[in-house]
């Protein structure tokens, strides 16, 4: 699987994405202006608020499928729908969070 991750992070934040597939894949990690160089050979595309549209699907024909964070705002789905890509979400990943913050307010308004 060749796997694309648009976006600006830090080293240390990278190591540990790269830890997180397996060995046997090719994960490339860069930002939108270098996207272009990988978008060929991706096959799937974790877009870090980077537009999934037209034009960034032309440049990516092998591509099947594109790994959201928490929504669709800035993916095209109807035009990955049309090219056969599929687009999914992590759900639930900010669950955590949102608990914590709810109840982090609740225990404040007790005090």
């Amino acid at each position: 699987m060749n796997v694309l991750i648009i976006g600006d992070f830090p080293s240390k934040t990278k190591q540990e994405i790269y830890k997180t597939f397996p060995q046997e894949w090719q994960v490339h990690i860069t930002d939108l202006q270098s996207a272009p160089l990988f978008l060929s050979s991706a096959e799937a595309i974790i877009p870090e608020h980077v537009p999934v549209n037209s034009s960034l699907l032309k440049q990516a024909p092998l591509l099947k499928i594109v790994q959201t964070g928490a929504g669709y705002d800035n993916v095209d789905v109807t035009e990955c729908t049309r090219r056969g890509i599929k687009v999914c979400n992590a759900a639930g990943v900010n669950a955590n969070a949102v608990v914590e913050h709810t109840l982090a307010l609740i225990l404040f308004k007790l005090v």
